[in-house]
């Protein structure tokens, strides 16, 4: 037996740009989390490579040293960089992405949950995945979903359901696909 349950979202901007800014924001938090090690490493390494005990300035170990923290420092900037420059874009992609659903009269999407897939009906796309192809994440309000296998990941929220159908949709989404670590 394959019952199919039919959830509607309807279009909210808001929502729409915290959802992707979170998102974002979500990303990134990876990388830094890297960065404060290396940051940790670029300062021992200085630390290390500019100590005055005249053994250890006379030896090459004191340049190794410091060449690898300010190796470190450039890595540190490169990331800050690649940062802003992602956040500057990712930004405008956000607002572009709003700009044109606003165009679209259609402002409703749709997710049909059954036994072996779920399927995302945009007004824009369709989109649909085996449950085995499915990964889920839950930080506080937000589900992230991954679908095929983390090549297309969508967001979604408690505000943009009505009634219980967040309830449900979170219910098919823990019952039938994979949390991710």
């Amino acid at each position: 037996m394959n019952n199919s349950v039919q959830l509607e979202v309807t279009f909210n901007e808001n929502r729409e740009r915290e959802s992707q800014k979170f998102f974002f924001q979500y990303t990134w938090r990876k990388h830094f989390s890297k960065l404060r090690i290396v940051t940790i490493c670029a300062i021992l390494f200085l630390l290390i490579g500019f100590l005055p005990i005249s053994e250890l300035n006379e030896s090459i170990i004191s340049y190794l040293f410091k060449f690898l923290g300010i190796l470190c420092i450039g890595y540190i900037c490169l990331v800050i960089i690649q940062y802003l420059v992602s956040k500057k874009q990712t930004s405008h992609l956000i607002e572009k992405r709003i700009n044109d659903l606003k165009q679209i009269q259609e402002k409703t999407s749709f997710i049909i949950l059954n036994e072996e897939s779920v399927t995302i009906k945009k007004p824009t796309n369709i989109v649909g995945s085996h449950w085995n192809k499915t990964s889920y994440k839950i930080i506080g309000k937000y589900i992230i979903l991954n679908l095929l296998q983390n090549k297309i990941t969508l967001i979604f929220t408690t505000s943009g359901f009505t009634g219980s159908d967040y309830d449900t949709f979170k219910d098919f989404v823990q019952k039938y696909s994979q949390q991710q670590n």
